[in-house]
Protein backbone atom coordinates (compact mmCIF):
# COMPACT_ATOMS: atom_id res chain seq x y z
CA UNK A 1 0.00 0.00 0.00
CA UNK A 2 1.51 3.36 -0.83
CA UNK A 3 2.01 5.80 1.64
CA UNK A 4 1.58 9.50 1.47
CA UNK A 5 3.98 12.27 2.48
CA UNK A 6 3.07 15.89 2.66
CA UNK A 7 4.08 19.83 3.56
CA UNK A 8 2.01 21.87 5.58
CA UNK A 9 2.65 25.63 5.79
CA UNK A 10 2.33 28.98 3.71
CA UNK A 11 3.19 29.36 -0.02
CA UNK A 12 3.22 25.22 0.55
CA UNK A 13 2.12 25.12 -2.84
CA UNK A 14 5.31 26.88 -4.12
CA UNK A 15 7.09 24.33 -2.51
CA UNK A 16 10.34 22.51 -4.60
CA UNK A 17 10.25 19.48 -1.67
CA UNK A 18 7.57 17.45 -3.44
CA UNK A 19 9.51 17.54 -7.06
CA UNK A 20 12.79 16.95 -4.75
CA UNK A 21 11.20 14.57 -2.37
CA UNK A 22 9.72 12.33 -5.03
CA UNK A 23 12.72 12.16 -7.32
CA UNK A 24 14.35 10.60 -4.53
CA UNK A 25 12.22 8.16 -3.23
CA UNK A 26 11.75 6.79 -6.85
CA UNK A 27 15.87 6.53 -6.65
CA UNK A 28 15.37 4.65 -3.95
CA UNK A 29 12.64 2.31 -5.28
CA UNK A 30 10.45 2.95 -2.17
CA UNK A 31 6.35 3.28 -2.55
CA UNK A 32 6.08 6.23 -1.31
CA UNK A 33 4.44 9.75 -2.75
CA UNK A 34 5.27 13.04 -1.58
Amino acid sequence: MMQRLGVIGTMAAQSRSPAMHNAAIAALGLDLRY
